[in-house]
């Protein structure tokens, strides 16, 4: 009984070993995909500039994704009547993207001397898009048609994270805006 453990044991720790290198070689975008990813998030982030972030992953096929997004200063929207920020998201690869975001508040300021200190968070937004390669897409915070309106004036962050959520994994990595004040338009 023993000698069939063992011969299983051996069996079970090549087949581990086996599986482990396959999932290693599919996982494992090229030299030449990585490098090519490099290049295009080192473009888009001096495209997107101070507030970019990266995420990304590698798809099942082993090719490298990699995303850039940036998170807007907050302003005053007539159309949608509220204080609002953007999150822009730029991907090498057509895939799903989940952007979460927060408006944060500081009490205080004046235009062009933002308050500083914690902000509080007034409003959030949590929206996943397709987002197409060469095509950037747009987050808004508050999401559109959320009956939340912030109509005080003040100082204000935005805080996206991101994460590709179909074809592939990514790690999650976000951004803060910069701080502005924002006068209320009654």
């Amino acid at each position: 009984m023993s000698i069939k453990r063992k011969r299983f044991g051996k069996l079970m720790a090549t087949l581990l070993t086996t599986v482990s290198s396959l999932i290693l070689m599919i996982s494992t975008p090229t030299a030449g995909q990585a490098s090519s990813a490099s290049s295009w998030t080192t473009q888009k982030l001096k495209e997107f500039g101070a507030s970019a972030f990266t995420f990304g992953g590698v798809n099942k096929a082993g090719t490298a994704i990699a995303c850039v997004g940036k998170a807007d200063a907050p302003h005053w929207s007539s159309g949608a009547d509220s204080v609002i920020y953007k999150t822009r998201v730029a991907c090498n690869a057509t895939v799903i993207v989940r952007i979460d975001g927060a408006l944060m508040y500081v009490a205080g300021g004046s235009l062009g001397k933002p308050a500083s200190g914690p902000g509080q968070r007034v409003a959030e937004s949590a929206q996943s898009q397709w987002v197409s390669a060469g095509s950037p897409r747009t987050y808004y915070t508050p999401k559109q048609d959320s009956g939340v309106h912030i109509r005080k004036s003040g100082t204000y962050y935005g805080v996206s994270r991101g994460q590709i959520i179909d074809s592939c994994c990514s790690y999650l990595d976000g951004t803060a805006s910069s701080r502005v004040y924002v006068a209320v338009k009654k």
